[in-house]
């Protein structure tokens, strides 16, 4: 079982908030100093990508929502069409043909079949009114139409988006490693003939072993 980046970025998070107290006699123009600038900017930077990719998540799963209601309502605008246009039949054959159910369609079959449906609902609005259907009903799946189509831009652009966080995200965890190796080095090689600088060390880069669960707070270094 190896490492979690949550554990990773805690393990930063506890180095960088030990640099001030126990190590604040490291040299400021050493390569350990330039390397704790280097983490802090680097963590700094995965705090602000994990907040864009929890929003991004967010974001996708309410389209996702979003779009359950608004297929829920276009089913059941096309099943009341069909059911009502299967009565309007019997008196004028053929005219259910204009109208066909739901059934098991996939979302681009559903959407093709809505938009004709509209338009016909709207040219035969006639009969659908001597149904007991209003006007308003009638258009009303143009509504959710929208609210599908709309529902399914913001979800592809969240998840296009916090793919792009998370990319950002873990460049920054290779850049933040290669500060770390080099802060790592220098502190033991600095301290070496100070134990109790290097037992503060070593409890603040330890790591723990992965849990399975790679959860990311997001609160920034301070």
């Amino acid at each position: 079982m190896g490492y979690s980046l949550k554990s990773i970025r805690e393990m930063y998070n506890r180095v960088l908030d030990s640099l001030p107290t126990e190590f604040a006699d490291l040299p400021p123009d050493s390569e350990g100093a330039e390397a704790a600038e280097g983490l802090s900017e680097e963590y700094n930077i995965i705090v602000g990508k994990s907040a864009l990719q929890s929003g991004f998540k967010g974001t996708a799963q309410e389209g996702t929502a979003q779009r359950t209601v608004a297929r829920q309502n276009i089913r059941e605008y096309m099943s009341t069409l069909a059911r009502t246009g299967r009565s309007i039949a019997r008196k004028k054959p053929g005219f259910e043909q204009n109208f066909p159910p739901p059934s098991d369609k996939n979302d681009v079959e559903l959407l093709t079949d809505a938009r004709a449906v509209a338009v016909k609902a709207m040219e035969y609005k006639t009969d659908f009114t001597g149904r007991g259907l209003k006007v308003e009903y009638l258009q009303s799946i143009n509504n959710y139409i929208a609210d599908f189509d709309n529902s399914l831009d913001a979800t592809n652009s969240a998840v296009g988006l916090g793919g792009a966080a998370v990319g950002g995200k873990n460049a920054a965890y290779d850049r933040a490693d290669e500060h770390f190796d080099v802060l790592d080095d220098f502190i033991r090689n600095f301290y070496r003939d100070q134990p109790e600088k290097l037992a503060a060390w070593k409890i603040v880069s330890h790591i723990r072993r992965s849990t399975g669960n790679d959860d990311e707070p997001n609160t920034p270094a301070t």
